[in-house]
């Protein structure tokens, strides 16, 4: 009985739905964490591929089984003219704008991705923002 002592209780209600706001971090959060998992695989020379369930009615019996397919990671950046690897951030088909007009990064391609190793931070620093 002395440990339930020691523990502080409140009164508090589980919110039924994330806040709008939230959910679009936490998927934008994702999408960026699946672009860094597609240049770790590309520069390995490996494929990167998510998976997703999909319901499938067998037309010989008629019963549904749902499956897993894979779902294609469509690349965020390519190399200019200038042989610079050029990064976007989307957010659906829309494109994200960074900086006042300027919505796509730079990087130097004989750093061999360097900026990687700055990237795990990334979804977190989109998920504690407050705007």
């Amino acid at each position: 009985m002395s440990k339930l002592a020691t523990l502080k209780f409140i009164q508090a209600k589980r919110p039924s739905q994330l806040a709008p706001v939230i959910v679009r971090r936490h998927k934008l959060s994702k999408k960026i964490w699946e672009q860094l998992q597609l240049v770790k695989a590309t520069l390995e020379g490996n494929t990167y591929h998510t998976t997703r369930h999909r319901i499938v009615v067998d037309p010989s019996t008629g019963l549904s089984k749902s499956i897993e397919m894979p779902k294609r990671v469509k690349q965020w950046w390519w190399t200019a003219d200038t042989g610079k690897v050029c990064l976007t951030i989307r957010y659906g088909t829309k494109q994200i704008n960074l900086n006042k007009d300027k919505n796509n990064v730079s990087i130097n391609s004989n750093n061999n991705w360097t900026w990687l190793n700055a990237q795990p931070k990334l979804p977190n620093s989109i998920n504690s923002n407050k705007s």
